[in-house]
């Protein structure tokens, strides 16, 4: 089996050997060292900067990305690999779980349907993985956003209904 150079192959290797992200793969998919990873490009090119934020929950780095989180414009913060995979779908795919509370819990980072390249979203491939930890994670952060989005929503309604004859 090739080893994925990128985050891109990880995802085209994954799906067109196993159709699912499966933990057993782990230790063979993830041998690279900090020195020649880089999140969506070959080794040897372009280095990280395209996606700083990825680099950050790649290597579990929170305090890194925090820092980085709040100096970036809002279309950075979502941006997308070439593989289509958010800084949370690196979280995920990494076992990142304190990457991943920070981006969902502290930075309200949406669990939505944005699809990487193999096909999954951040939830879909923390269920794939089997990984108990990240889904209730994911589970109780987007639950928590949505619920702030409808509080925010609530008085608006009320006075719609209010003033309605």
């Amino acid at each position: 089996q090739p080893h994925p150079d990128t985050v891109c192959d990880l995802c085209d290797h994954m799906k067109s050997q196993h159709g699912n992200f499966s933990p057993d793969d782990e230790a063979e998919l993830f041998q690279d060292t900090e020195d020649d990873f880089q999140v969506g490009v070959p080794v040897g090119e372009t280095p990280h900067a395209d996606w700083p934020l990825h680099w950050h929950a790649y290597y579990d780095q929170v305090d890194g990305l925090e820092a980085l989180w709040n100096s970036l414009p809002p279309e950075k913060r979502h941006a997308l690999d070439p593989c289509g995979c958010s800084v949370l779908h690196v979280a995920v795919l990494r076992n990142s779980l304190k990457v991943a509370e920070k981006l969902v819990m502290d930075l309200e980072f949406p669990i939505d349907d944005v699809k990487n390249k193999g096909g999954f979203n951040a939830m879909q491939a923390a269920v794939h993985r089997k990984n108990r930890a990240m889904v209730r994670l994911l589970y109780i952060g987007n639950t928590r956003r949505l619920n702030r989005i409808a509080n925010q929503a609530k008085p608006k309604f009320l006075q719609q209904m209010a003033d309605m004859p």
